[in-house]
């Protein structure tokens, strides 16, 4: 995964542990549930009761939450239920754009519909990362989509005020119950991201090879994953456990914010360990096998490599492609434009050279599994 079709490795990677590579999925308020006498959602129509009791008898403002990233292209999100995603992936070993897929007309329907009756934040276009986290610590949302340890912050910063405050993890959605998702949030070993190259002229590369080179060490993964021995762990037994500092911080900080001040656990030139990081609530530790149960491997498109004239022409065209996606979608959602503009949509994605942009694709992709 870390290098191109001729063999040449062309970064230094970070590479997920494979319990890493899922990490995120919906969150929702189980205690509002439990007062609704609602279950957790498992299905898109299940979805829309919750998100209307959250409105009506919760006085929700924003019933589900969520940035623009978590709506199709970093993980199956909602669009999931339908059968597609967005971006690039694969079906039955050929490579599609989800938002081609006459299923993303589905999606985009209902999505709509939801925005129309008050039920997606409307904020959801241009809020960031902390307006989230505000809105689903107070009674502002209900339900989001956010990786594990949002489970652990929510709940901390909730039951300041409310002790009966419940976040847990919720399945990927469906459309039939009983019936596992087919897409959920799933990265490949190597992502292509997080990852560190040396510029050619640099005035000491050995220093610079050397800095990244320790990360892959035993001493500098140790500090990587488990921050400072003394400080946040100790070593019993040659097995690393953590300090007071870090399960029961004074400040009332949850494992995964300590270990940001003293280490980098993820997303970072290195191989990634297991951290077994405490998790203050149960909800946190279960999360993953949640999110984990759905059929996305066999979509996941491992990081191809286009050769160079490939890549020019195919950045080229999704430059114009990825303006138009975010364009439109958002357009469709809100209601500025009807849902019929999808179709217009897709023959404008046709005339940008979307189809010539998944020929490169597949020929990459064939190429990857020569190797």
């Amino acid at each position: 995964m870390i290098k191109t079709d001729d063999g040449t490795y062309y970064a230094f990677p970070f590479i997920r542990s494979e319990a890493g590579r899922v990490y995120g999925g919906p969150i929702i308020r189980k205690d509002w549930l439990d007062e609704l006498g609602l279950q957790i959602p498992e299905t898109i129509d299940e979805w829309y009761t919750v998100l209307k009791a959250f409105k009506e008898k919760k006085n929700a403002a924003a019933p589900v939450t969520f940035r623009t990233m978590f709506l199709g292209e970093r993980t199956g999100g909602f669009a999931g239920a339908f059968g597609v995603m967005g971006n690039f992936y694969l079906n039955d070993s050929k490579v599609v754009y989800g938002y081609m897929e006459p299923a993303y007309k589905e999606y985009l329907t209902t999505m709509s519909k939801w925005y129309k009756e008050g039920l997606i934040d409307k904020d959801f276009a241009s809020i960031d990362a902390a307006t989230v986290d505000k809105k689903m610590s107070s009674t502002v949302s209900g339900a989001t989509f956010g990786w594990q340890f949002y489970i652990e912050k929510y709940n901390s910063a909730a039951q300041t005020t409310d002790p009966n405050a419940n976040f847990v993890a919720a399945p990927y959605p469906t459309l039939v119950k009983g019936t596992k998702p087919e897409f959920g949030q799933l990265d490949n070993a190597y992502a292509g991201t997080s990852s560190a190259a040396i510029s050619a002229g640099t005035k000491n590369i050995e220093a610079a090879m050397r800095w990244l080179d320790y990360a892959y060490a035993e001493e500098g993964s140790m500090l990587n994953t488990f921050g400072i021995e003394g400080t946040t762990y100790e070593l019993k037994d040659g097995k690393a456990v953590y300090t007071d500092l870090v399960v029961k911080n004074p400040d009332g900080l949850g494992s995964d914010q300590v270990m940001m001040q003293y280490a980098h656990g993820t997303n970072f030139p290195m191989i990634q360990r297991d951290n077994n990081l405490p998790a203050k609530y149960p909800q946190t530790s279960e999360a993953l096998d949640i999110w984990k149960n759905t059929n996305h491997a066999s979509h996941l498109l491992p990081p191809v490599t286009p050769t160079a004239e490939e890549a020019d022409e195919l950045a080229s065209i999704m430059n114009d492609v990825n303006a138009l996606v975010k364009e439109a979608e958002l357009k469709i959602i809100i209601g500025t434009e009807p849902v019929d503009a999808y179709d217009k949509f897709v023959s404008q994605l046709k005339s940008l050279g979307i189809e010539r942009a998944l020929e490169i694709q597949q020929a990459a992709y064939e190429r990857y599994l020569q190797r």
